[in-house]
């Protein structure tokens, strides 16, 4: 009779133990949950969840300029990388689509790859911005003047597939002549004085009675 007592006494505790370590499983799992926010976002300086945040913004304007810059050249992608495994990802490269998806630092890039990537993340910077109107005229004032040939080659093809593609209207401002050669309209501010100039179209517009 003692043992059978025992032997009850035993099968009582055994069924505890099973419900006691059924709750440390649902336990251990609502806490590796709660130990993945603290790691992204429970610094007390609120640094890690500003990370956490911009690697977001970062991943979904990298999604938007890939749009782009695969309209500007069939080569390249952007990619969203980590300095380290525990740390999300705030930096981005290219893969090389020439050379089996490569991951390449941005430096790598010559002068006119650079700038069509700039262009695209600039353009998938406005699509972040929420602008919900085509973009239909787009002005480039910037850059033109620190391409060798080529790159200013690759460019203006970049663009030229840009602009045949999504039936962008573009506007380049720019004093490189090579560039300006490629361009059919051209709008020519030509100084005439002191503190006068004169606008002229070229080609169409020859009349030399125009000044700003």
């Amino acid at each position: 009779g003692e043992l059978n007592a025992e032997l009850r006494h035993a099968q009582q505790l055994h069924e505890i133990h099973r419900k006691r370590l059924d709750e440390l499983i649902t336990l251990g799992e609502e806490h590796k949950h709660w130990a993945e926010l603290n790691k992204l976002i429970g610094a007390r300086n609120g640094e890690a969840f500003r990370d956490f945040a911009q690697s977001i913004t970062l991943q979904v304007l990298v999604e938007y300029a890939n749009v782009w810059l695969n309209e500007l050249t069939d080569r390249y992608s952007l990619a969203c990388i980590s300095e380290g495994d525990d740390k999300p990802p705030l930096q981005f490269a290219v893969e090389d689509n020439y050379q089996a998806k490569e991951v390449r630092p941005v430096t790598t890039l010559s002068g006119g790859e650079s700038f069509i990537v700039s262009l695209a993340l600039a353009l998938g910077l406005a699509d972040c911005a929420g602008v919900t109107l085509p973009i239909e005229t787009l002005l480039l004032d910037e850059g033109f003047g620190t391409l060798d040939a080529d790159s200013l080659q690759i460019v203006m093809e970049a663009l030229g597939r840009l602009q045949e593609r999504k039936g962008v209207q573009l506007g380049l401002i720019s004093h490189v002549e090579a560039l300006q050669k490629q361009i059919r309209a051209r709008i020519l501010v030509e100084r005439v004085g002191p503190g006068r100039s004169r606008v002229r179209v070229s080609p169409e517009d020859d009349d030399d009675d125009d000044y700003a």
